[in-house]
């Protein structure tokens, strides 16, 4: 049997939006579900999982007979999903009357219920938000029945306010699988059982790291797991190491030749480190301008040429200010000297 699971597509989201690569990325989500359900298809899988949040919020009629319409196409392929905190299934929710394809089940309670597959002898437990937060640990005490069937639990949560869970009772409460959804960052909960898929596509800067899905193939002995990589972009953090030579030009070509080598589809927070010539303005807009740069942050240290300023201001206080520090090794005081300097030569320029 092969299965499919995912989780956290967030459809109906805007990542970045205001940002000059943001305005796409909403259609970016969509486009990407697309593509899931041709790689289903394609691999002829026998179950597809959506572990919560297949929408960013309580979902419209247009966008549910679209994702129906989809799931409908599959050939093969028996799709069981549920509604996360994101989607969660409110008093006013189009989810609760909404006629899925013969294909689809979706579990409409907030209770754990069951649907079988006897063709695949396999039953898949779940249950759905039917609020924001859900601070029970609904998953610890379920067991599954002892019928032969292979069993999966669908589950969406993993933090204090979205049904925490003990990670030993999950071990011990005998599914053959576990189907995670919520946390962003995919990951083994359990090794061989229990899986959080992680988002399908990066939706916010938290989310650095690969994004996918997971691909279960289960044998007689074993599931053979396998976390795909998906999405087109991810965030990344990349660190700039400057020195007292560079300038901003200098500074902008290293950029530009990072980014062309490590994916300009992908979104950074630059991170500037090292020491810099005090003359050096660092232009935060500029950088922005090399591709797709959310955040500059400026952690470089104004390097000081001290012994010239203290000959071209001897017997002024920049000279005393200067020798005060000259017997000190302190990180601390290094940096009050370098403050120091800056205030006092800004105070001679005015």
């Amino acid at each position: 049997m092969l299965i499919i699971h995912t989780a956290d597509l967030h459809l109906g989201a805007s990542p970045d939006k205001g940002e000059l690569w943001g305005k796409n990325r909403k259609q970016e989500l969509w486009d990407s579900f697309e593509r899931l359900m041709e790689t289903v298809e394609l691999q002829k899988a026998d179950l597809l999982l959506i572990a919560g949040d297949l929408f960013h919020r309580p979902p419209l009629p247009r966008e549910l007979r679209e994702v129906n319409d989809r799931f409908a196409a599959l050939s093969k392929t028996k799709v069981v999903l549920m509604a996360g905190n994101h989607d969660y299934i409110g008093s006013n929710s189009f989810y609760k009357e909404f006629m899925w394809a013969d294909n689809v089940h979706f579990f409409r309670e907030q209770e754990i219920t069951s649907v079988k597959f006897p063709e695949l002898n396999t039953e898949v437990y779940g249950l759905s938000y039917c609020q924001k937060e859900i601070r029970t640990r609904m998953y610890d005490d379920i067991k599954p029945k002892d019928n032969g069937y292979y069993h999966i639990l669908l589950a969406h949560g993993g933090d204090e306010k979205h049904i925490p869970y003990t990670k030993e009772k999950l071990v011990k409460s005998g599914f053959d699988y576990i189907a995670f959804g919520h946390i962003h960052k995919p990951g083994m909960i359990a090794a061989g059982k229990a899986v959080m898929a992680g988002s399908l596509e990066p939706t916010d800067h938290t989310c650095e790291g690969v994004r996918g899905y997971v691909r279960v193939e289960v044998t007689e002995d074993k599931n053979n797991i396998t976390l795909v990589p998906f999405a087109d972009r991810e965030y990344k953090t990349l660190l700039m190491e400057v020195t007292i030579e560079d300038t901003m030009g200098s500074i902008c070509r290293k950029l530009g030749e990072k980014v062309t080598e490590l994916g300009e589809n992908h979104i950074y927070n630059v991170i500037m480190k090292g020491k810099r010539h005090a003359s050096l303005e660092i232009m935060e807009t500029k950088l922005k301008s090399m591709g797709n740069i959310r955040a500059v942050a400026d952690e470089t240290e104004k390097y000081y040429d001290y012994s010239q300023l203290k000959k071209e201001h001897e017997g002024c206080l920049l000279q005393r200010y200067i020798s005060s520090f000259e017997a000190s090794d302190s990180v601390l005081e290094k940096k009050a000297l370098a403050y120091g300097t800056e205030a006092i030569l800004e105070a001679l320029e005015k």
